[in-house]
């Protein structure tokens, strides 16, 4: 599908327009897409040196990959390491078109995958945004405003906390110039549907901007193990419970050690209070 799509152009510009830069990047200002990446909890305990190694290895080759698949040579590009992430600076002749759809789409397939093979230690869940503006170089590196806000759509508080709430492997925050441009009315492999318009501030600067989450939209929650409700059968209920009068809905966890209690909670008609939260314990009644 991708191999006919890209045969019918995912951008106006010729393919050799996608593969060469043939204006480098120089004192005068010149207007570039700009992709800015961030490995969420890169820092987190669970890693040791070898495993952040090992994902900044991974993370260039999937970021590296997926610009390439899109027709974006990675190596005309600008790219800067950032530790936990790199700013890449695609050149003017690129259309930013092309670092959006079907960048995006592939990104996400490739981070899933790894993510689907890779232990907890070492999964790479991303935070991208993309911003297009006047990008000047200097003998120390790069200078722009453009830059500025990329990285400020970048630590966006709605982008960190999507991330954070969902069990997702890619969450990305496009400026509001970027999607209207060039997103809203894209016909390729990216649905505009699927973003989310956000407003935030960042400092002095109220920010208005469009979020994609790919995949799955709520965390995981692993149910731990219940305590031993002592000499009496239970049923424990854990993570999120919803009380309504006598009936509980939640995760039910029963003690296999003790008697079977489907029948005392069908019988049991003693009022659970509504102030149970996250682990209730109901007994068999007296």
């Amino acid at each position: 599908m991708l191999d006919d799509w890209r045969r019918r152009g995912p951008v106006s510009a010729p393919r050799e327009d996608l593969t060469t830069a043939r204006t480098p990047l120089g004192r005068s200002a010149l207007n570039c897409s700009i992709f800015y990446t961030d490995v969420a909890g890169f820092s987190a305990p669970c890693r040791t040196e070898a495993d952040r190694q090992l994902v900044r290895t991974r993370m260039y080759e999937i970021v590296a990959g997926a610009f390439e698949d899109s027709g974006v040579s990675w190596t005309a590009c600008y790219h800067e390491d950032r530790g936990d992430g790199v700013l890449v600076i695609v050149p003017p002749e690129v259309p930013t078109r092309a670092v959006a759809d079907p960048l995006l789409v592939l990104l996400a397939a490739e981070l899933r995958r790894h993510n689907g093979q890779a232990g907890e230690a070492v999964r790479i869940r991303l935070r991208a945004a993309l911003h297009v503006g006047p990008v000047t170089a200097d003998a120390e590196g790069l200078n722009a405003d453009a830059i500025i806000h990329t990285a400020r759509l970048l630590d966006a508080p709605p982008l960190r906390d999507a991330l954070a709430a969902s069990d997702a492997d890619l969450a990305f925050m496009a400026s509001g110039h970027v999607f209207d441009t060039v997103l809203k009315n894209d016909r390729g492999l990216v649905d505009p549907r699927m973003f989310t318009p956000v407003r935030f501030q960042v400092k002095e600067s109220q920010i208005s901007a469009w979020m994609y989450v790919s995949g799955p939209r709520t965390a995981r929650h692993a149910i731990e193990p219940a305590a031993p409700p002592g000499d009496r059968p239970g049923a424990h209920f854990h993570e999120e419970v919803h009380v309504e009068g006598d009936l509980v809905l939640g995760s039910k966890v029963i003690d296999r050690r003790r008697p079977p209690v489907g029948s005392a909670l069908s019988t049991n008609r003693t009022p659970i209070p509504r102030s149970a939260q996250s682990h209730t314990e109901f007994d068999e009644a007296q």
